[in-house]
């Protein structure tokens, strides 16, 4: 399992328009990804938690994905 903490306005880009983006990232990797909820958000930072778990190889991948996602966001001034 693996934990990452990302800015509350950045998780509309991991989740994708209608969460398609991460039907796809399971679909695809087999890990599980959970993103808590606004209420659930670190107060202080402004952040949520981004849960991925499964097999070594799953979480890895979606790891990746997630983090390539992110970066086109930045070069496309999506965040």
């Amino acid at each position: 399992m693996l934990k990452l903490l990302f800015p509350h306005n950045s998780c509309g880009v991991v989740m994708g328009r209608g969460g398609e983006f991460i039907r796809q990232l399971i679909t695809a990797t087999g890990a599980s990804v959970r993103i808590s909820q606004p209420s659930e958000m670190i107060v202080a930072t402004q952040e949520r938690v981004v849960t991925i778990s499964g097999n070594v190889a799953a979480v890895d991948a979606a790891q990746d994905a997630i983090f390539q996602r992110m970066a086109q966001a930045e070069i496309w001034g999506d965040m």
